[in-house]
């Protein structure tokens, strides 16, 4: 009895101290809830606000704290005003990673820079507010959600396309809009409730960490506080590279494309697209493989060279839907180098990409947009005028 009583206020001790000193994640968390949000399958929930950091020696980037928040609506920027000041110009980024910019700062993040360097430029005579819609995962399936059933009713004036590399991660992997449509169903095992009921406990969820080490795949999708890239690079090394191609289907990209472009056109607002940079493949910077670990993918490692040639096609997909609709596009993959002084990794800004992409853009946007012309582009497919043709060459002459 004596050592049983014993052990109960130790572990009820234990529990106590790790809940208020040093609390434990939840392995199981994404599990255990349960999603309503049945017309757009992933959306930031408004106000959230978390401090983040890196691990030493990422390129670009320090150690301090830093902040990354949501505004009431669950986008990056500002706090949204419904229904729109006349006086404000508003611009939504949609994309992926890339666009959330997960570590970086509010103040540093693409968004903001965005805003920054557009507020700098005479810009059709109102104030303009960017709010960043980017979410990590996502690909164009999820911004043509987000897109039709948030942002078109948020009273936008532009939309900025940012995606590209979470739709060859999905067709890596074989997803594709079938799965949104095909049921999936799952009867809760009897062992699966006994370690999610286990789990609630800190003291279980410290067991669990130290006695079962997290998977490749938890490591590789999880997007922690602290990010530490080291980990996933030791993880694509550990496979050899293989020569296989990594499977590519830009005819779904290139569909959801065209439908932002035709819901931005019917709510009035102007749509640009923006192409995916990458660090693949680099003839500038022979440190930047260092740093990668998106290589691997569902067991195999790619070689870079293939990936960004699987890469520069769904690019090339983007700019044939941009000709064909008469969309604006700023061709960063051609204008930013390949190079860790702008991408810490793979694909993911650092603050001087942020800064270097979001001065590009601002000024693409004043020279497609300039003299005073109207930046609703709501012309119809094929018949706009020549400068906004899909050529890439406004980009290129205008940020030097």
């Amino acid at each position: 009895l004596v050592a049983a009583l014993t052990l109960l206020v130790g572990v009820v001790g234990a529990e106590v101290l790790l809940r208020v000193f040093h609390p434990q994640p939840d392995p199981y968390a994404t599990s255990k809830v349960v999603v309503t949000r049945n017309f757009v399958p992933s959306w930031h929930e408004p106000h959230e606000r978390l401090r983040v950091s890196a691990a030493p020696g990422i390129p670009g980037m320090t150690t301090a704290s830093k902040t990354f928040s949501t505004d009431n609506v669950g986008l990056r920027g500002d706090s949204l005003a419904m229904p729109k000041p006349r006086d404000e110009f508003r611009v939504f980024v949609v994309g992926g990673s890339t666009t959330e910019c997960t570590y970086l700062d509010d103040s540093e993040a693409l968004p903001r820079m965005i805003q920054n360097r557009m507020r700098a430029r005479p810009f059709d005579g109102r104030r303009v507010s960017v709010y960043g819609a980017g979410k990590s995962g996502d690909n164009s399936t999820d911004h043509v959600a987000a897109l039709s059933h948030i942002l078109v009713h948020l009273q936008p004036d532009m939309i900025v396309v940012f995606s590209g590399i979470n739709d060859l991660s999905a067709d890596i992997a074989g997803r594709s809009r079938a799965d949104l449509i095909t049921p999936h169903h799952k009867v809760m095992a009897f062992g699966d409730m006994v370690r999610f009921l286990a789990t609630e406990s800190h003291v279980m969820r410290l067991a669990h960490r130290v006695l079962a080490p997290r998977s490749e795949r938890q490591q590789l999708e999880e997007l922690p506080l602290k990010v530490d890239i080291s980990p996933r690079v030791a993880i694509r090394r550990s496979h050899p590279p293989s020569n296989a191609s990594p499977r590519v289907n830009t005819s779904e990209y290139a569909e959801n494309l065209a439908s932002m472009v035709g819901l931005a056109r019917a709510h009035g607002a102007s749509i640009v697209f923006m192409t995916q940079a990458t660090t693949w493949n680099s003839t500038v910077d022979p440190t930047a493989e260092r740093w990668h670990w998106m290589t691997y993918r569902h067991g195999v490692t790619y070689r870079e060279e293939a990936l960004d040639r699987a890469m520069e096609r769904y690019n090339d997909a983007m700019r044939r839907v941009a000709a064909e609709q008469a969309v604006p596009i700023f061709d960063l993959a051609r204008l930013l180098p390949k190079s860790t002084r702008y991408i810490y990794d793979d694909v993911h800004f650092n603050p001087m990409g942020a800064d270097t992409a979001s001065t590009l853009l601002a000024a693409f946007l004043a020279h497609e947009y300039g003299r005073g012309k109207s930046v609703l582009a709501t012309v119809p497919p094929g018949r706009g005028p020549a400068r906004m043709r899909a050529t890439g060459s406004g980009a290129a002459a205008e940020p030097r």
